[in-house]
């Protein structure tokens, strides 16, 4: 883990890049509204930026492999959190908690309190909860997981039963529940603005394809994402402001666009393989196709995701996400040789 002396220069170098790199370029159309303090994110791979990686010395997610994972991110490039955090002002929000940012979230997390990796529900109250005994009110706390207890329920009751429904329904309100969970000990610190998102269909994963269990992914996605009206209408009723990201509908817009209008207004044109260099591939170029490796979204993907997060939460970034994920990746060169420096000499 990091000194606190360089935590606290990775975050200053972030925010000192970001201004000088956004001097100058033109601003999106309207100014962002509402304004969050803060950004604060729990998660796993979806939105994970490091914290696995730094965790296990780098092990993952290559594990071994040369495949083109983008600095301890389970993508080619930067995700929508860091896409989402810079275009809100606060790009330094969106770094590993265990290099000083406010990111806690772990690839491969699941829902309830494990702690290898954490999952979200001790995410949100041992790692985060630990050091704030009061929210910030005027923040914004995302809080998106769920995919990894569905990968567990269509692996462990995969037929396509009445046990195998029975066993995915069940695993799918489980999972809701400690979701429920997480909001309610945010709703007791303080916190009042909280984004969520549904599951994008497991069933149309390269990973799902490969297991043969395509249907059994679909179905335990749709069961998890009827869950998410309940779970919208618990934080209401704690008195937070939920934010709604339709993950699954704007994925499955991608969808559309590839097979009934030519990629027109996506431009991505591989939807059922790996991108180029990632296990799997058919040799796509990353940029026109949706998963970088078996599971996980492509960078092109995450900027998709990114636009329709600013969508749920009333916000027009600044600058755009496209030109946030240039900056993001200049942002991760800086902030490696910063790491270098600051490495204990042997």
């Amino acid at each position: 883990m990091f000194t606190t002396t360089v935590q606290r220069s990775l975050r200053a170098l972030a925010v000192s890049i970001l201004t000088v790199a956004t001097a100058g370029l033109p601003l999106a159309a309207s100014a962002v509204s509402p304004s969050f303090s803060d950004l604060v994110i729990f998660g796993d791979s979806l939105s994970d930026t490091g914290n696995l990686s730094l965790s296990s010395g780098g092990f993952y997610p290559k594990e071994g492999t040369t495949q083109p994972y983008f600095g301890g991110r389970y993508s080619n490039g930067p995700l929508w959190t860091e896409l989402l955090a810079a275009g809100l002002g606060q790009a330094s929000d969106a770094a590993p908690y265990l290099a000083g940012g406010n990111n806690y979230a772990f690839a491969g997390a699941r829902t309830g309190t494990a702690n290898t990796p954490p999952g979200l529900l001790l995410q949100t109250s041992v790692l985060w909860g630990s050091t704030h005994a009061a929210a910030d009110p005027n923040a914004l706390y995302v809080l998106v997981g769920g995919g990894n207890d569905i990968r567990d329920a269509r692996s462990t009751f995969s037929t396509l039963d009445a046990v195998g429904n029975a066993g995915r329904q069940i695993s799918a309100e489980a999972a809701a529940a400690r979701l429920q969970s997480s909001l309610g000990f945010l709703a007791s610190r303080g916190a009042e603005h909280v984004l969520v998102s549904n599951l994008p269909d497991l069933g149309f994963s390269p990973e799902a394809a490969f297991l043969g269990l395509s249907a059994a992914s679909s179905d335990a996605s749709a069961r998890f994402n009827a869950q998410i009206p309940s779970l919208l209408a618990y934080g209401n009723s704690l008195g937070l402001t939920m934010h709604f990201l339709d993950m699954n509908g704007v994925l499955q817009a991608v969808r559309n666009d590839t097979v009934n209008n030519g990629a027109a207004v996506y431009g991505v044109t591989n939807l059922t393989h790996p991108c180029a260099g990632f296990l799997g591939s058919a040799g796509n170029a990353c940029n026109v196709s949706l998963f970088s490796d078996g599971l996980h979204p492509s960078a092109r993907a995450h900027e998709i995701i990114a636009d329709a997060a600013f969508q749920a939460i009333g916000v027009t970034p600044v600058p755009e996400p496209q030109t946030v994920a240039m900056l993001c990746a200049g942002l991760l060169l800086i902030g490696s040789v910063v790491r270098r420096r600051q490495a204990p000499r042997a």
